[in-house]
């Protein structure tokens, strides 16, 4: 935009080389933080009783990726060494490819 200003105020180019956003086309692209999350396992989420979640304390980007969601809590990645631990425990006790969505519930 300043370039633009510059050019209709003055008639001169300031900053050579650089692109401006007005000079790109609008598009119907939209950007944020999609769910990723099966519609079946979002409904067990959600119905988890508001008692079991009492007292879970979720930070700012937690609360926030879980209304993106949809959800009242948010679905994070396995993290750390202890939740590896586990998530491989859950893996092994699948003797065929495992269910994901069952899994996260359980994760819950």
């Amino acid at each position: 935009m300043i370039k633009n200003l510059v050019m209709e105020n003055h008639g001169e180019e300031v900053y050579p080389g650089w692109s401006c956003g007005t000079d790109w086309e609008p598009t119907s692209e939209t950007f944020g933080t999609l769910p990723l999350h099966s519609e079946v396992l979002g409904d067990a989420i959600n119905a988890i009783s508001d008692a079991k979640l009492k007292g879970m304390a979720l930070t700012r980007s937690q609360m926030y990726v879980a209304e993106s969601m949809g959800l009242k809590v948010p679905v994070l990645p396995v993290h750390g060494k202890e939740e590896k631990m586990r998530f491989m425990r859950m893996i092994n006790q699948h003797n065929t490819t495992p269910n994901f969505d069952i899994m996260a519930l359980q994760w819950s």
